[in-house]
């Protein structure tokens, strides 16, 4: 252990404590005396002469009115003596006390011109100019004044060496002594301010090294910060999404006669997603300390939300003001998963928020209903305010909402309708039911309604680790209708297998050597008849997110997912669905949220604008998220028909996958 020196005798403690005021030096103390000295002399002078000034003025043949004057006036002078102590503190007041006494007493214009020093070192130009003219016209009287006296009463008026008769300056000598008095004066005020104005810009350069040191003390600290991120990032991330991974592909490949084996390999799979919730939290603690960007929220709760705690969410809704009819029937709520009971809890939570926010002191109807027979329906109804007809927001929420639902199988709208009490916004939701400790079922539908059977969905893994491609053929094949074609080792691999294999899907990683899954995606998609393709990344709030579904993703999915949403993911990008793992959801929408509005927003609306009303339709159901299926239901057609106007959306805005749509339609409002 280090062992501070001890400090020297009289000087302050070693170590952190209040810091002891600095001790003068002895330029300043030099400095101080000499203030000091300046001061004595400048009060001597200015009662010394405002006394001669008034002194002389009296004769012994004067009456007493004259007296009472002389008194005055060396009183007067005396007061303007002690003034000029405080001249730098009131230089106006001084230099107005001194000018206007010299125009009317005989007090003399010293007090003016000292204080009128101060003034131009210390105050503005414009009250420099107008106290300037009052000193100099101050100085004039005074010495006319002089000048038509008698040389005996005169205060310039000297005897000549080997006369008796004293001789008065001439009017050129007057003159020059006002002239000289006043210039001196004002040159020495100049010089006070240019002295000011450099130490202030001292200062002031003193002060903006410190703030730009202190800002790259910030960046290094930040850069530190990043290189552990990164750190974290290509290393525990990706060993975490291993381990991830591989136990779950060991948990789908158990046979069921091993449920121990089959419920062992589950937990190591959910620890280790827990462990990588943590991991991107901290990572984007380290990325934004003081929280200044749009931060993903973390995949945990501290408090256990699901269908059981919606009614503590009604009797708080209710608790702070909101009038709220509720009508919750739930059918042994603690059967439903964990994701279901999250998923339809934070549907109604945003529901609540968004009635309480946009419609503030209006009754809110809120219906649920949630039995294993029916699944889980939602239906939130609140009047619109008279003065918009649309509520106003980000609608940040209403994807969250809707997000929520397609990634679990369901289906949910939000929107203003004219309803019985005139304009309203509904919130509707369904979401399947999906029972404790089971996977979720397919749920894809053909045009008629009925199960589809699809036939087998090809599948090119393109990673650069084999033990992630290992990990997800394992997941995937875990599936009879899903089939692994081929494998690719890094991006520049991947269009030849592509063109070689014509699978359905790519699952693409993001971040390879030579070429990396932003540009092996757009390769891909620039290819005729092209495969959808899905991103895997470790981390949801990656800056290339973005990039990746705008070179034509169909959706991005972590690598820590459970093998079921890997599998669901796959199966509904094969039928022309996105597919955005819902914490990545939150991450894309907020940014696009709060980009900002500018050339981007201009041109995404005029390209809408090439568009038929229909067509617009559709663009903006699909970037409610809602399938072909559940917009076919809501525009009263056939799939069919939904899939080729969105085919022609597509075509004329030049776009790759309904994603892409999605994203310009949100740019676009």
């Amino acid at each position: 252990m280090t062992v501070p020196p001890p400090a020297p005798a009289g000087g302050p403690p070693p170590g952190p404590g209040p810091a002891w005021p600095a001790k003068p030096t002895a330029a300043r103390r030099r400095g101080h005396a000499w203030s000091v000295v300046l001061t004595v002399l400048l009060v001597t002078v200015t009662a010394f002469f405002g006394l001669v000034f008034s002194v002389v003025w009296y004769d012994d043949g004067d009456s007493g009115l004259e007296l009472l004057l002389s008194v005055v006036s060396a009183g007067y002078a005396l007061g303007l003596g002690a003034v000029v102590a405080f001249r730098a503190r009131y230089p106006v007041a001084l230099t107005l006390l001194g000018g206007f006494g010299a125009l009317v007493l005989p007090v003399g214009p010293v007090a003016a011109l000292v204080g009128l020093t101060s003034v131009i070192a210390t105050r503005d130009r414009r009250t420099a100019w107008w106290l300037g003219a009052l000193t100099a016209v101050a100085t004039a009287v005074s010495l006319v004044r002089d000048a038509v006296r008698s040389p005996d009463d005169a205060v310039f008026a000297s005897v000549p060496e080997g006369g008796t008769v004293p001789v008065q300056a001439s009017v050129w000598g007057y003159v020059a002594l006002g002239g000289v008095g006043f210039v001196v004066a004002v040159s020495i005020g100049l010089v006070r301010r240019s002295q000011g104005d450099a130490a202030r810009a001292a200062r002031e350069t003193q002060a903006q090294v410190q703030v730009t040191e202190g800002l790259r003390t910030q960046v290094a600290r930040q850069d530190e910060r990043e290189l552990i991120a990164r750190e974290v990032h290509d290393a525990l991330a990706h060993r975490l999404s291993l381990v991830s991974l591989h136990s779950g592909a060991l948990e789908v490949s158990v046979p069921a006669d091993q449920p121990e084996l089959q419920q062992a390999a589950q937990v190591v799979r959910e620890n280790a997603h827990r462990s990588l919730e943590d991991l991107r939290d901290l990572v984007a603690l380290l990325r934004d300390p003081d929280g200044l960007t749009a931060a993903t929220p973390p995949g945990g709760s501290a408090v256990a939300v699901g269908l059981a705690t919606i009614h503590e969410l009604v009797d708080a809704t209710r608790s702070s003001g909101v009038p709220l009819v509720a009508t919750v029937v739930l059918e042994d709520p603690s059967a439903a998963s964990p994701q279901l009971g999250r998923a339809a809890y934070r549907i109604v939570q945003e529901a609540l928020t968004n009635a309480r926010k946009h419609a503030p002191g209006l009754a809110v109807d809120l219906d649920v209903r949630a039995s294993a027979a029916t699944g889980v329906s939602i239906r939130v109804v609140n009047p619109l305010p008279p003065t918009a007809a649309v509520p106003p927001g980000s609608r940040t929420g209403r994807a969250g909402m809707l997000a929520r639902a397609t990634q679990l199988g369901g289906r949910a709208h939000a929107g203003p309708r004219t309803g019985p009490r005139g304009p309203e916004f509904i919130v509707e939701a369904w979401l399947p039911w999906i029972a404790d400790g089971s996977p979720r079922p397919d749920l894809r539908r053909d045009v008629g309604g009925r199960p589809c059977d699809g036939g087998v969905t090809r599948v090119l893994l393109v990673d650069d680790d084999p033990l992630v491609r290992t990990g997800l053929r394992m997941i995937l094949q875990s599936d009879p209708e899903i089939e692994v074609v081929a494998e690719a080792s890094d991006g520049s691999e991947a269009v030849p297998a592509v063109q070689a294999h014509r699978p359905d899907v790519v699952l693409m990683d993001l971040r390879m050597a030579r070429l990396d899954g932003i540009a092996a995606t757009a390769a891909v998609r620039a290819l005729p008849d092209p495969p959808a393709v899905v991103v895997l990344t470790s981390f949801d709030a990656d800056e290339n997110v973005l990039r990746a579904l705008e070179a034509g993703a169909s959706g991005f999915l972590l690598k820590d997912a459970a093998p079921r949403e890997i599998v669901d993911g796959v199966r509904a990008v094969a039928d022309g669905d996105a597919v955005l793992a819902p914490r990545v959801a939150r991450f894309v929408v907020a940014h696009v949220a709060t980009s900002r509005v500018g050339e981007e927003t201009v041109a995404a609306r005029h390209a809408l604008a090439q568009l038929t009303d229909r067509e617009r339709d559709i663009a903006g159901l699909v970037a409610e998220g809602l399938s072909n299926a559940d917009i076919a239901q809501r525009v009263y057609v056939s799939e069919a028909t939904v899939k080729t106007h969105l085919g022609r959306v597509m075509t004329k805005l030049g776009l790759a996958n309904r994603v892409q749509v999605a994203l310009l339609v949100e740019r676009a409002r």
